[in-house]
């Protein structure tokens, strides 16, 4: 090529080297002063696209962590209050065993029994006030809120029924001669009788409920020919959903089969005088729209419960309140699978639930030759140390009632150790989750980096080498731009 002065080519040759050099020096900058080798979609897309995952992932593990850490706080600030029921219940336990000493007059059983009251009071207020985060703890939303009920055979040995363990029928109305109903300590006594129970038979019926047929046990727990009948039917409010295989069931347990065809996944409640909003017909399935249904003549309803089981029927359960809920969900890993989630539950530690079912049990290690003459737990239905609305609390004022008293008590203890043992269980249970969770975070936190962090030496290395290419670049610029100064020596 000829001496030119309009055209540098070696400049423009030079410039557009010194460009692309000052451009990698720039993103070799950008890698070093940011610590990251990707800074944008362009560095590395697919790594990119991993990295924002793992970002979030590692966000989810680490709010699951902190959320295990909260759950384990909670149950043991639970489990606290349980302690302080116990150490109650053990000076209960005392002050009934004072209590059945012959050697004590009245007056004095008269001041154990305000210390008696004054300690139920104060289990009522635990369990009205204990709470975490504003979440109330001990009041039964967290669990179930039936009675405690124990039972003593021949040699006056205690066993205590818990409410987690005992079967659910369902809301209902027990129907049938004498029966009566305490509306203050929520209790049906059933043909004059109060106690457990054993379920002979379940009969389904298409009328609308379920026939239960059991016999009241006797005070060796075995069934006696006193037999009684619930009608188990739905209750206002109930909702169900029928399935393609046309049965569906209630919330508080009563199973609806053989429902009409036309019912099938969808949604009904029980208004019991529900009204059509087409031809104000009257039905008692509505749908959410207010739309009646009729189950078909062939549905039937029955109780989720079998032959054989042993149970309790009481007001709470009747009216619904027996049941026992789902406890608090707990967000222990970072999916929304029922995998990552578990549920505490807490069961009602109000005096009505620990001591409802204890009036009547018999004592049969006192005289167990002569039933009449064995001693009986009394519970109190009012209780004016306690501002607990179905306060109880347990009467020592007779000495062979409070001998009873000191053994059933001693089974309310037991209950309330098993409860702390499943809290305690379940607190483990976070621990090792927590370590688990921690592990995995650091897991993905490691690979993260391998992807997406600068290697500094390796980095800085090909930085060092970007930047002389940069200065040689801009040297040879340097040179090109004197290289046209030439052509003034032929015009000399």
């Amino acid at each position: 090529m000829g001496m030119v002065v309009r055209t540098n080519m070696a400049a423009l040759g030079a410039n557009n080297s010194l460009a692309q050099a000052s451009k990698a020096q720039q993103n070799g900058m950008q890698k070093l002063y940011t610590g990251f080798k990707i800074n944008s979609a362009k560095d590395d897309a697919s790594g990119l696209a991993i990295t924002e995952k793992m970002k979030n992932q590692i966000k989810a593990l680490d709010t699951a962590k902190d959320n295990c850490e909260d759950g384990a706080n909670m149950i043991q600030t639970a489990e606290g209050y349980m302690k302080e029921t116990h150490d109650i219940l053990t000076r209960m336990t005392e002050l009934s065993e004072k209590a059945a000493n012959g050697l004590l007059k009245d007056e004095d059983r008269n001041a154990l029994q305000n210390e008696m009251d004054q300690l139920c009071g104060e289990i009522d207020r635990m369990a009205s006030t204990a709470n975490f985060n504003g979440v109330k703890l001990m009041d039964g939303s967290l669990g179930s809120k039936s009675v405690v009920t124990i039972s003593s055979d021949q040699d006056g040995n205690y066993k205590y029924n818990s409410p987690s363990k005992k079967p659910s029928y369902g809301g209902g109305t027990v129907v049938g001669a004498g029966d009566t109903y305490d509306a203050a300590t929520k209790t049906y006594t059933v043909g004059n009788k109060s106690g457990n129970y054993k379920v002979s038979s379940i009969e389904a019926a298409s009328t609308g409920g379920a026939t239960v047929k059991a016999n009241l046990l006797d005070e060796y727990g075995n069934a006696s020919s006193t037999a009684v009948t619930f009608t188990l039917s739905p209750q206002v409010g109930d909702t169900v959903t029928i399935g393609t295989d046309k049965t569906g069931t209630t919330a508080n347990g009563l199973k609806i089969t053989e429902a009409d065809e036309k019912a099938q996944g969808a949604t009904f409640e029980y208004r019991q005088t529900g009204v059509d909003a087409n031809d104000q017909a009257t039905y008692d399935w509505v749908d959410i729209s207010g739309k009646g249904v009729s189950m078909g003549s062939s549905a039937k309803f029955q109780a989720t419960g079998t032959k054989g089981d042993v149970f309790s029927y009481d007001g709470m359960a009747a009216l619904g309140d027996g049941t026992t809920a789902n406890g608090i969900k707990l967000q222990i890993g970072d999916s929304s699978t029922s995998a990552d989630r578990m549920s505490v539950s807490i069961n009602s530690f109000h005096t009505d639930s620990l001591f409802g079912g204890l009036n009547g049990v018999k004592n049969m290690s006192l005289d167990k030759t002569d039933a009449a003459n064995t001693a009986e737990v009394k519970i109190k239905t009012t209780n004016d140390s306690s501002t607990y609305k179905n306060a109880m609390s347990v009467d020592i004022s007779d000495k062979d009632a409070a001998s009873a008293a000191a053994d059933a008590i001693r089974q309310i203890s037991n209950y309330v150790s098993d409860e702390r043992g499943k809290l305690g269980a379940q607190q483990n249970r976070l621990e090792h989750t927590v370590n688990n969770l921690t592990t995995a975070s650091e897991n993905t936190t490691a690979a993260k980096s391998r992807i997406l962090d600068t290697d500094m030496a390796k980095e800085m290395m090909e930085y060092t080498s970007k930047n002389v290419i940069a200065q040689a670049a801009q040297s040879m610029l340097a040179q090109a731009n004197s290289q046209p100064q030439n052509v003034l020596s032929l015009l000399q």
